[in-house]
């Protein structure tokens, strides 16, 4: 029964954090009318930008621009143009994190909104997020995000959204998260520019975000506001996209393990299930009777503060979704791994 009780109580904590949290950011968020210049960077390839666009021309916001990059030669110039939208079309494939350098280069605005190609955006957006920027130690903040479509995969894939917010909410019983997702995130061009820019590796978003906490500031949560984003529409999509998390992820963790080892929200949100997985396989396995019980009620539990959802897709998310992609995210480790021993380039456009 040891298992269950440290479940329980695990359970227990990261609830209790995520309901101060959201006392925090109510309570913190200032109120004032700050309005920097905001620059929108938009890679692009082989992407069907038009919808985003649109979008993020809505945003109502009074000092604005967009830039989009676009590494194919499709017609997505042809489609900035008609919308008098920035764009710099590039003959060679240049990566997303040199194509966010590269529009950064070619912005002005203090605050910089990096925003995937696929991506919708509301119109309050800027206006949630922005505020946060008068604290000189917040140099990012990052919107809620839901798949584009909840139903089939994309439903599953939604559960683990809200599961992977939930985590951040409790983050921020710390004042700041230690990642973020790159689809759609605010940064300051002040620290985007001292931390040498966007890193060139595969998993550019998370790398940086320990970068951005290992200088001494923050990323903040906004969870008034969330961005709608296209997610894998198939099981071949699935398996490359966790693939490429999870070599990634080992790139990440190779520059920055120092980092975690030390960071409480990393310890909170990530070690007890290893510690978790650990026991069961060393000490006392019989107790894995007791996970199809345990599990989908820690997930029906944690997720109640960011989305209501319903115990049956917790449960098909638990037993058919969740082994499957633990399995594509384990084989991109393995793949960083080798291509660490290598010592082949990080930034691998063949993973996209």
């Amino acid at each position: 029964m040891c298992m269950v009780f440290t479940v329980f109580v695990f359970t227990l904590i990261l609830y209790m954090f995520q309901l101060y949290s959201m006392k925090y950011l109510r309570e913190e968020k200032p109120r004032n009318a700050y309005t920097p210049t905001v620059s929108i960077i938009i890679p692009s390839y082989k992407s069907r930008i038009e919808k985003t666009l649109k979008s993020a021309l809505k945003i109502d916001y009074p000092k604005k621009e967009i830039i989009v990059i676009n590494d194919f030669p499709d017609n997505t110039k042809a489609i900035c143009e008609n919308l008098g939208v920035k764009c710099i079309q590039k003959r060679k494939r240049l990566g997303k994190p040199n194509a966010l350098n590269l529009g950064i280069k070619h912005s002005k605005g203090e605050i910089l909104l990096l925003l995937d190609s696929d991506t919708l955006v509301p119109r309050n957006i800027l206006k949630e997020i922005i505020p946060w920027f008068t604290n000189k130690k917040v140099s990012a903040v990052m919107p809620g995000y839901k798949s584009d479509i909840f139903r089939g995969l994309k439903k599953m894939i939604d559960i683990e959204n809200t599961l992977m917010l939930s985590f951040v909410r409790a983050m921020m019983f710390f004042k700041t998260s230690i990642g973020y997702r790159g689809c759609c995130v605010a940064l300051r061009r002040e620290t985007v520019k001292k931390l040498g820019g966007i890193p060139q590796t595969i998993l550019e978003d998370n790398d940086f975000a320990a970068k951005i906490v290992k200088s001494g500031h923050a990323i903040i949560y906004e969870p008034s506001v969330y961005v709608k984003t296209q997610e894998p529409k198939n099981l071949k999509e699935l398996k490359k996209q966790k693939f490429r998390w999870g070599k990634g992820a080992f790139f990440t963790f190779l520059h920055h393990y120092s980092f975690y080892a030390k960071s409480p929200q990393f310890l909170l949100c990530l070690l007890p299930y290893a510690l978790i997985i650990a026991g069961l396989l060393l000490n006392n396995f019989s107790e894995a009777v007791y996970a199809p019980f345990l599990i989908p009620f820690h997930i029906y539990i944690i997720t109640r503060n960011e989305r209501k959802l319903m115990l049956k897709d917790i449960v098909k998310f638990t037993f058919l979704y969740l082994p499957v992609v633990l399995c594509f995210y384990l084989r991109g480790v393995v793949s960083g791994i080798k291509a660490k021993l290598k010592a082949e380039p990080e930034l691998d456009l063949k993973c996209w």
